[in-house]
C-alpha cells in the first residue's frame, strides 16, 4: 500500500505527467528519437565535410559544417553543394523527419494532460480507485479487464503505478482524495463505484463523508478497505445499525476478512478425518483464518462432538489467543484451542512436536515468502508422505512455485492477487449479498406460483439479470435496516455463532410487509410507473399494483 504524505500543494488537482519521468509518456521510444537524431547528425556533419564548395578554393571549416549539420534539422542548408554525398543526402530527409516527431511527442506529452481532463469530465458510471498501492492497481487492473471505466486518485506523484495506469489507459488524478477539487476531477459526482483503498484508515473512512458532499444524481457504492478488521467490524456494525440510506451506499470491507474465506474455500481447514489445524503467525490473517475455521467446523456439526484442535504458533501466541477469545467467547466452546509461543527461526519450530499427530493442514501466514517458505520446507520434512497440505502466505501468485519445487504439499497462497478484484470486491459487500438472496427468493417463489422465464423475464441469474432491476434490488436491501429499526431490532455482527435466529411475530411481518409496499410503490413512481388496470406493461411502465 502507498504511504500518505500529505502536503498542502498536494490538494490541487492534476492529471499530468508524473515529473520523475522527465514530462515524457511512458513507453514512447524517446531513446530511439534520440539515437537516431545522433546517427543524422553525425551523417550529416560527415557529408558536409566531404562534399565541395561552390567555390572550389574555398575550403569548409569543421565549425561551418558543424552550422550547417544543425540547420538541416529545420528545414535549412544542404542544396548549396555542386555535388551531394550519399550521407548528406540520406541526412538532410531524415533531419526534418526526425524534428517532427520529436515534436509530435513533445506536444503529445504537454496536451496529454489537457485531453485527459477532457475525457474524464465526460464520464459517467465509471470507478474511481483512490491509492494507487499494490491493492489500487490491482483493482484499477481488475475493473479495466471487466470493461469498466476507471480513474485513480493518488497523492504521491513519484509513485510509479501512476504511469503504469496510464499506460494501460487509467486516467490518474494526483491529488489528495479527501480534497473536493480532486473528487471533482474524478468525477466521483457521477461514479458508479468509489474505492478507497489509500495506505491510512483515517483517510479512507473519510472518503465517503467528502463524496456526499458532492451534488449527487445517482446512488454511490463506496468500498472502503481498513486494514484493522476489529475497526472494519465495528464502523460496518454502526453503519448496518443506522442504515443511512442517502445517495451514497457505504461498504466496508477487509483484506484480510476476505482473504481468509478464499483460503478457506480452496484449502478446507478440516479433512480425510483428521481435527486438528496448525495456523503458524497469528496477525490478521492467521486470527481471521482461525476464527474462519472454528465456524466452518461448528457449521458441519452442529452437535459440537469430537472438538477440534487449533494449534495457534507464534512469537506472542499467548497475548494473540487471549485477543481471540475475549472477541469471541465462543471458541472455547466449538473448539480447543492451543497456543504455543515459539519463534520460527527457533530450535523448538525445528523440532516441530506440534505436528503430531499429524494435521488436517497447515497455514503459514508469516509476512514475508522468504520467511514463510523457510518455515514451510521446514514443517515439510515432518510431513513427507502424510498428505498434509501446507498453505503459504505469499505476495505474487508466482512466488515460491520454483523455489518449492518437489515440494508437491506446499501451495502458495497470493493474499492480494486473489482478493482484489472487482467480482470479489463487489459481490462480497453486505448490501450485494442481501441483493441477491432477495432476488433469489424472488425467483424461487414465482416457480413455485408455476411461472417461468418465458413469461416473466425478470426470472433470470443474477449475472444476466439488468441493471435496472439489480439497482431495485439493492434499494430493497438499503431500507432492511429502516424496516429493522421499526420492530426495535438492527443489524449486527454475530457474536453468539450458536444463537437461534430470530422469529417474527404476525403484526412484525405484517408492518414490515406494509414498509415494503410503501418503499416500492415510492420507488416506481421516481422511474416514471404508473396506475393502470389490467396487466403489467413493462413498456408502457404500467401496473395495477400501483395502490395503497
Amino acid at each position: 500500500m502507498t504511504s500518505d504524505r500529505r502536503s498542502r500543494r498536494s490538494f490541487r488537482p492534476h492529471l499530468g505527467l508524473s515529473r520523475s519521468q522527465g514530462g515524457a509518456p511512458r513507453g514512447l521510444p524517446w531513446f530511439l528519437l534520440v539515437a537516431l537524431g545522433i546517427a543524422v547528425f553525425v551523417l550529416g556533419l560527415v557529408g558536409f565535410l566531404q562534399a565541395p564548395t561552390s567555390d572550389p578554393r574555398d575550403h569548409r571549416s569543421f565549425s561551418d559544417a558543424l552550422y550547417q549539420t544543425l540547420q538541416l534539422f529545420v528545414l535549412k542548408s544542404g542544396n548549396d553543394t555542386p555535388s551531394v554525398p550519399l550521407a548528406l543526402d540520406i541526412a538532410r530527409f531524415l533531419a526534418p523527419a526526425v524534428a517532427l516527431s520529436a515534436a509530435l511527442v513533445a506536444a503529445y506529452a504537454v496536451f496529454r494532460e489537457q485531453v485527459s481532463a477532457s475525457r474524464v469530465r465526460l464520464w459517467s458510471s465509471h470507478t474511481v480507485v483512490c491509492g494507487l498501492g499494490e491493492m489500487g492497481l490491482l483493482l484499477a487492473r481488475s475493473f479495466r479487464r471487466r470493461g469498466e471505466r476507471v480513474v485513480a486518485v493518488e497523492r504521491d506523484e513519484s509513485n510509479p503505478n501512476i504511469e503504469v495506469c496510464r499506460a494501460e489507459g487509467v486516467p490518474v488524478v494526483v491529488g489528495d482524495a479527501t480534497a473536493a477539487p480532486v473528487l471533482r476531477a474524478a468525477r466521483v459526482d457521477r461514479a458508479r463505484y468509489l474505492v478507497g483503498v489509500c495506505g491510512r484508515d483515517d483517510v479512507n473512512a473519510e472518503l465517503p463523508e467528502r463524496a456526499r458532499e458532492l451534488p449527487r444524481h445517482r446512488v454511490l457504492t463506496a468500498a472502503i478497505h481498513l486494514v484493522n478488521p476489529e475497526l472494519c467490524d465495528l464502523l460496518a456494525e454502526g453503519q448496518l445499525s443506522h442504515g443511512r440510506s442517502d445517495q451514497v451506499r457505504l461498504e466496508f470491507f477487509n483484506v484480510f476478512e476476505r482473504g481468509a474465506q478464499a483460503w478457506l474455500a480452496e484449502h478446507p481447514p478440516f479433512r480425510s478425518g483428521r481435527r486438528q489445524l496448525v495456523v503458524v503467525g497469528l496477525g490478521y490473517l492467521g486470527r481471521a483464518l482461525a476464527v474462519g475455521a472454528a465456524r466452518a467446523w461448528l457449521a458441519a456439526n452442529p452437535e459440537h462432538r469430537d472438538l477440534p484442535r487449533l494449534v495457534l504458533v507464534d512469537r506472542v501466541a499467548r497475548q494473540k489467543a487471549r485477543l481471540l477469545r475475549s472477541r469471541y467467547p465462543q471458541l472455547n466452546d466449538v473448539c480447543e484451542l492451543v497456543s504455543l509461543q515459539i519463534e520460527i527461526e527457533s530450535e523448538a519450530f525445528e523440532e516441530a512436536v506440534f505436528l503430531d499427530p499429524a494435521p488436517s493442514a497447515v497455514y503459514i501466514t508469516v509476512g514475508h515468502d522468504s520467511q514463510g517458505l523457510a518455515a514451510g520446507l521446514t514443517l515439510a520434512q515432518h510431513l513427507r508422505g502424510k498428505d498434509v497440505p501446507i498453505v503459504i502466505r505469499t505476495s505474487h501468485g508466482n512466488a515460491l512455485r520454483g523455489l518449492a519445487g518437489g515440494f508437491e504439499q506446499i501451495h502458495p497462497f497470493a493474499l492480494l492477487e486473489r482478493t482484489c478484484t472487482a467480482d470479489n470486491l463487489l459481490g462480497g459487500t453486505r448490501n450485494e449479498i442481501l441483493a441477491r438472496a432477495i432476488h433469489e427468493e424472488y425467483v424461487r417463489k414465482q416457480q413455485a406460483e408455476g411461472e417461468s422465464p418465458a413469461t416473466n423475464p425478470s426470472m433470470v441469474s443474477w449475472e444476466t439479470l439488468p441493471e435496472s432491476l439489480r439497482e431495485s434490488n439493492r434499494r430493497q436491501s438499503d431500507h432492511i435496516p429502516a424496516k429493522l429499526g421499526a420492530i426495535g431490532c438492527a443489524l449486527a455482527r454475530r457474536v453468539d455463532w450458536s444463537a437461534p435466529l430470530l422469529e417474527l411475530t404476525p403484526e412484525e411481518v405484517e408492518l414490515l410487509a406494509w414498509m415494503e409496499h410503501d418503499r416500492w410503490r415510492a420507488e416506481r413512481v421516481v422511474e416514471g410507473w404508473s396506475y393502470s388496470q389490467g396487466a403489467k406493461d413493462a413498456s408502457r411502465r404500467t401496473t395495477p399494483w400501483l395502490i395503497p
